[in-house]
């Protein structure tokens, strides 16, 4: 028997069946929103270093999701340090908004998922 959560890499486990649009287009738009804000805007600002932006993106990113949980902060604002790491590496806000908005989707699809209830035979 399984006693602790598992975390799924596996992306073919979140896309089977269908995709549905409505939700990945909402993540989409919701992660565009949010790297144009945090991410693009933020880096535009040439007179601080881009590790402090970074950072101080990052927590200020992690504490606007504060209403959902406590741990939203934190897993937030570490989205939000790959995000960022993605749009410095690359120069393209395009990759991190991508990114985001899988993410958001994969996170609306597990959340979806936990409300099914699953019968074990014993």
């Amino acid at each position: 028997m399984i006693t602790q959560k598992v975390i799924l890499i596996d992306l073919s486990y979140y896309f089977k069946g269908k995709v549905h649009f409505p939700a990945f287009f909402l993540s989409l738009i919701i992660g565009i929103q949010e790297e144009l804000l945090f991410r693009y805007y933020l880096f535009q600002d040439n007179d601080y270093s881009d590790l402090l932006l970074l950072f101080l993106g990052s927590i200020c990113f992690g504490l606007i999701h504060i209403s959902f949980s406590y741990y939203d902060v934190f897993s937030k604002a570490i989205l939000s340090l790959i995000c960022g790491v993605i749009f410095l590496l690359t120069n393209s806000i395009l990759l991190s908004i991508l990114f985001h908005g899988i993410y958001n989707y994969l996170t609306l699809k597990n959340k979806s998922s936990k409300s099914e209830v699953v019968t074990v035979a014993s």
